[in-house]
């Protein structure tokens, strides 16, 4: 790529990022849950349920899309991002993991996923912000 629409799409990653963590507000999430009893207590282990509740779909895409080859090592990872967005304690983060292959699966997630079709903004953004941890 050009260097000034490297430079651009560096900018645009970046703003993306800053946005993300501007949209996730636990309070109210809790406000908007509080009504409806079959959501996750936060953004980010709602992520995890939708991820889980699609487990199926998703393997088959990222399969299909030759991002991961092997479906054993993939449903794997698949978990340990569900652990890590459900748990969100840090220390969930540290316990041994291939982080590479979790950011690359979370970045995968992240330019699949269509919001609100897939999960609300809040969920996505926590995605959003797992990928570029594990990056």
């Amino acid at each position: 790529l050009p260097p000034t629409i490297q430079t651009n799409m560096d900018v645009q990653k970046v703003t993306e990022l800053h946005s993300a963590a501007n949209i996730i507000d636990q309070s109210v999430w809790d406000q908007y849950s509080a009504t409806r009893p079959y959501l996750a207590p936060s953004p980010q282990a709602e992520a995890g349920r939708i991820i889980l509740s699609n487990r199926e779909a998703i393997l088959k895409d990222t399969i299909k899309r030759g991002d991961f080859d092997d479906e054993v090592k993939l449903d794997e990872t698949l978990r340990s991002l569900v652990h890590i967005l459900m748990d969100a304690s840090e220390e969930s983060k540290t316990q041994g993991r291939d982080d590479n292959d979790i950011g690359r699966l979370a970045a995968f997630l992240d330019e699949r996923m269509c919001v609100p079709r897939d999960m609300g903004a809040m969920s996505a953004a926590s995605i959003k912000q797992l990928a570029h941890e594990m990056s």
